[in-house]
Parts: C-alpha cells; structure tokens; sequence
C-alpha cells in the first residue's frame, strides 16, 4: 500500500526531531568541559538530559511510524503538544531572553497546525488502520 503524502510529511517533521535531538545531547556531551565552565544556567546535564528524552521520544515515534501502529496518531498529538510545552517553559524560564519570540511563536503554531492536519487527514488514519489490520 502507498504511504499517503500526510504521513510521509509526520516522518520527515519526526525525523527533523530525531535530528535536533541527537545534536543536542551529542553537543553536550561533546561540549559538556566547555559548557560546565561557561555555562552558568542550565548547565551541560540539563542539555544531555532533555536532548536524551527527546532523542528517545521521536525515535519511540519514527518506529510505531515505520510499523504504521494505530496509536501513532495519539502519539503524535501527545508528543507535539508537550514538546511545546517544553519549548515554552525552556524559552520562558530558562534560556536568555531573545527577540526573535514571535517567529519561534508564529513557526511553532504552524507546526503544530501540520501535525495536526496531518493526524486528522482521512488518508493518514485509513494507511494506518489498513496496515495495522495486515499485521
């Protein structure tokens, strides 16, 4: 069966999240001297730490992806959403103020708009349930 263009843009949205991920927890791993001496907040743990959770996360996702499982949409949805979530209150509390916030605004509102176009597009639920029942 053809993948439907609607999951074929989920993977590549989870594999853009499995790369940052594994950059981030490389990076401080890779770093970790540099940013323990310099970096006063949050620290060379916290990035390995989340970089690691989220790693794991899309890779959880980009595997119930490849084997089309049914819970894969809720999935989808759960981990946007809190990866949002995270993005805000990292930005908000943690990271430097910056001034770019209504791009970083106006780019996550229209990923999370794809997501969930995407989830909900009749071709996506049906490539998913189709495979699920072959399996």
């Amino acid at each position: 069966m053809k993948r439907p263009f609607s999951v074929t843009i989920l993977l590549w949205l989870v594999l853009s999240l499995t790369v940052w991920s594994g950059l981030r927890l490389y990076s401080a791993i890779r770093w970790w001297y540099v940013l323990f001496e310099f970096a006063a907040m949050p620290g060379p743990w916290y990035i390995a730490i989340s970089g690691g959770i989220w790693l794991i996360a899309s890779i959880t996702l980009l595997w119930g992806m490849w084997q089309a499982k049914a819970w894969i949409r809720y999935a989808l949805l759960g981990t946007g959403a809190g990866f949002t979530v995270w993005y805000w209150c990292d930005r908000l509390f943690i990271q430097m103020p910056s001034e770019n916030w209504l791009f970083a605004l106006l780019a996550n509102v229209l990923i999370l708009i794809i997501l969930s176009v995407c989830v909900f597009v009749p071709g996506t639920k049906s490539f998913l349930s189709k495979r699920e029942a072959h399996d």
